[in-house]
C-alpha cells in the first residue's frame, strides 16, 4: 500500500487515499498518547530512577557468565508462563528463579530449547513466507 501511494504520488496524481489518511491519523493519536503517557510517568516517579537492590534483582549483580545465563534462561521461563501460567508468582525478587552460574547447570537445556525453536521459527517463516499469500 505504501508503494503504491508513493507510485500514485510521483505520478503526479492529487491527493493521499483515503486509507493513507485514516493511517497517519491513527499514528499521530497514538505518538501523542504515548507522550501524554511518558509525561505522566515523569510525573509519578518524579523525575528519578528507581533504585533495586541486590535482593530484588540478584541476577544483575552477579559475574559476567551467571547474569548472562540467567537472563538467557528468563526469556524460557515467561515463555512456558505464557503458555501455563499456573505458576505466576505475585513477587520475583530475593532469588525466586535461582541464578544459573554454570554452563552444565541443565536449565540450561530449556535456553537452548528456546532458542532453536526460536530459530526454526524464523527460518520458517522467512523460507515460507510467499506460500501463505498463494493459497489465500
Amino acid at each position: 500500500m505504501l508503494l503504491d501511494t508513493l507510485l500514485q504520488v510521483l505520478r503526479g496524481k492529487d491527493g493521499f487515499p483515503y486509507a493513507v489518511l485514516q493511517t497517519l491519523l491513527k499514528l499521530i493519536i497514538l505518538i501523542i498518547n504515548t507522550l501524554l503517557l511518558v509525561i505522566i510517568r515523569v510525573q509519578v516517579i518524579q523525575s528519578q530512577l528507581p533504585v533495586f537492590t541486590r535482593f530484588d534483582n540478584p541476577a544483575a549483580v552477579s559475574p559476567t557468565l551467571a547474569r548472562q545465563l540467567t537472563f538467557d534462561y528468563l526469556l524460557p521461563v515467561n515463555a512456558w508462563l505464557l503458555l501455563n501460567p499456573s505458576e505466576l508468582c505475585c513477587d520475583w525478587t530475593m532469588g525466586t528463579i535461582p541464578l544459573v552460574e554454570s554452563p552444565l547447570d541443565l536449565r540450561n537445556l530449556a535456553t537452548l530449547a528456546f532458542y532453536s525453536l526460536l530459530g526454526l521459527l524464523a527460518y520458517h517463516s522467512l523460507r515460507h513466507s510467499n506460500s501463505s499469500a498463494k493459497t489465500v
